[in-house]
């Protein structure tokens, strides 16, 4: 009987060891920034895996909160959360921001720095000012622009090792971006349009997004452009924004007549900038056209609806499921607060954070004639 006890203890120490094992990684707060040296060159570590990296000093202000590493020979830099703690159950998960940088800040493999060249430092202040409590995730690629291998390379980084590992929310993917790097955020969001929460592209356009933009008509979009611009023009950008109001899309567009294609930083001082992040969720619905008010005569039909190709849905009107709403999309004639969650293999999301309001419109009240 000891024996067997002695047995059993040794399993359960011997499964909860592993599970403590396969929950660890690389990833970590606490880890040192080490400089490159060309006289001892780090080794990659194995292909699929995540290596602590190195990195070469471009910037005139600390970087160290951006840890350095590299994954399948893409080096990335990685700040996390102001509230998060290491390796403690504590139940939170965290949002991530992606961002891709311009053909200019191009790097070998031990620069990993030059990325943090527009934007690192704003959103640097904008984690330890509690802002965005997210990570902030930078890779940087050799060529000047990215490509389908690295929108899959950093897909498998969140999914396999920033989402089991440290706490990162897969309903709350953000990619922000700016000219080559603004073109990179359109091609991933409809690369991988279950994956991203909204997308940012600062001086990127093509006529050819217009006409791919139904596939992503529910996910946050906000597109930003300078007038004075010729790459890409405004008019590329107005066809754009037609094809986003003749859909009903979620998109949003910002323009600043007077700034050519350097106008990211107005972009990230937008007020709404950050809040918009925290908004951000993949069972938030979108009603198609945007409009969620009503006179009391008008009959109501609002589509609405969240990014499709999910293994399930399940749809609610003020807090009561809706019986057979179980696609991706549901159409409403009545008031009510309607929220939905989605479901990836056997895991449901929570119901949406932000319900859509539909609501019959105040009266108006006529102000006293003296």
């Amino acid at each position: 009987m000891k024996l067997l006890v002695r047995s059993l203890c040794l399993f359960l120490l011997l499964c909860a060891t592993r599970n403590v094992i396969a929950q660890s990684g690389v990833l970590n707060p606490n880890d040192n920034v080490v400089v490159y040296n060309s006289a001892t060159p780090p080794s990659q570590p194995a292909f699929g895996q995540v290596g602590k990296w190195v990195k070469t000093t471009r910037m005139n202000w600390n970087t160290t909160s951006f840890k350095a590493y590299i994954y399948k020979g893409m080096a990335f830099r990685l700040k996390f959360p102001k509230s998060y703690q290491h390796g403690v159950a504590d139940g939170k998960t965290y949002p991530v921001m992606i961002f891709f940088h311009g053909v200019g800040e191009k790097g070998s493999i031990y620069d990993n720095e030059f990325q943090l060249y527009h934007g690192g430092q704003v959103h640097s202040n904008g984690v330890d000012n509690g802002n965005f409590d997210g990570f902030l995730l930078y890779p940087q690629n050799v060529g000047g622009f990215f490509g389908a291998a690295q929108y899959d390379f950093i897909k498998e980084l969140i999914e396999n090792f920033m989402v089991p590992q440290v706490k990162v929310d897969l309903n709350r993917v953000i990619i922000d971006g700016l000219s080559g790097g603004g073109t990179a955020s359109w091609d991933m969001l409809f690369r991988h349009p279950k994956l991203i929460g909204a997308s940012y592209p600062i001086s990127a356009a093509s006529v050819a997004y217009a006409d791919r933009l139904s596939t992503a008509q529910y996910i946050p979009i906000w597109h930003f452009q300078g007038g004075l611009d010729n790459s890409p023009h405004p008019n590329t950008s107005k066809v754009i924004v037609d094809r986003a109001a003749a859909i009903g899309a979620n998109y949003r567009y910002s323009l600043y007549p007077d700034q050519g294609h350097g106008c990211w930083y107005s972009a990230w001082a937008e007020p709404d900038f950050y809040p918009s992040l925290n908004r951000v969720h993949k069972a938030n619905p979108h009603p198609l056209f945007g409009r969620t008010e009503f006179c009391p005569t008008d009959p109501i039909n609002v589509k609405m609806g969240v990014t499709a190709g999910f293994d399930g849905y399940e749809w609610r009107k003020n807090g009561i499921v809706i019986s057979g709403a179980t696609t991706n999309e549901i159409t409403v004639t009545t008031v009510g607060k309607y929220d939905c969650r989605i479901r990836r293999g056997t895991v449901w999301s929570i119901y949406s954070p932000i319900p859509v309001d539909i609501k019959i419109k105040a009266a108006t009240v006529s102000p006293a004639i003296t």
